[in-house]
């Protein structure tokens, strides 16, 4: 069976090329707590203690009217990952880091794929910046797909149904779901 997925070359952003990827399907719900036990096992054995964020907290946070408490969401991942789609008002964690006094005082979470890398990346900006005000997303930009948090295009700002997973491997993690097109380098 094809889950409505796409392999597509991001290194020239060519979306005219995607072709279809079979993924061995289960239930939405046997791949979230696949994903959910991956994900604690990162925490448990490279950023125990980091504080954390689920995907419906973080939706929450996001649909309350925009204010000094508004979050900032940081995208821990690669930027060819960052071209297909982000989180809506996301920053990178190079924009982070250049701006890193605007950003100093605000609640702050950090997402990538599943987590791993804005595990490692909270836990660091932590020992640098001890009483930071960070949060690190549990099981990133593909638990979101679970809870159904919406996606940016960064070149556009305009919502788009694109998600790269971080790789091949994350596939049997993501969510299927009809709308969701999923974006790999080939």
């Amino acid at each position: 069976m094809v889950a409505n997925q796409a392999v597509v070359d991001t290194k020239n952003g060519d979306l005219q090329n995607a072709s279809s990827v079979s993924v061995d399907m289960t239930t939405n719900t046997e791949r979230r707590s696949f994903l959910l036990k991956k994900y604690r096992a990162h925490y448990d054995e490279l950023f125990a203690g980091v504080p954390e964020v689920s995907s419906e907290e973080l939706i929450q946070l996001l649909l309350q009217p925009s204010s000094a408490e508004s979050p900032i969401v940081i995208d821990c991942r690669s930027e060819a990952e960052q071209k297909v789609s982000m989180f809506p008002g996301a920053i990178s964690t190079k924009e982070l880091e250049a701006n890193f006094e605007e950003y100093k005082d605000k609640i702050l979470i950090a997402y990538c794929a599943i987590g791993r890398r804005s595990g490692m990346f909270t836990k660091r900006m932590l020992e640098e910046h001890p009483g930071l005000k960070i949060r690190n997303h549990i099981g990133g930009i593909l638990d979101w797909t679970h809870a159904g948090g919406e996606f940016m295009d960064p070149q556009s700002r305009e919502q788009t149904n694109k998600v790269h997973p971080g790789g091949v491997y994350h596939l049997p993690s993501i969510a299927i779901k009809p709308d969701l097109q999923v974006v790999l380098p080939v």
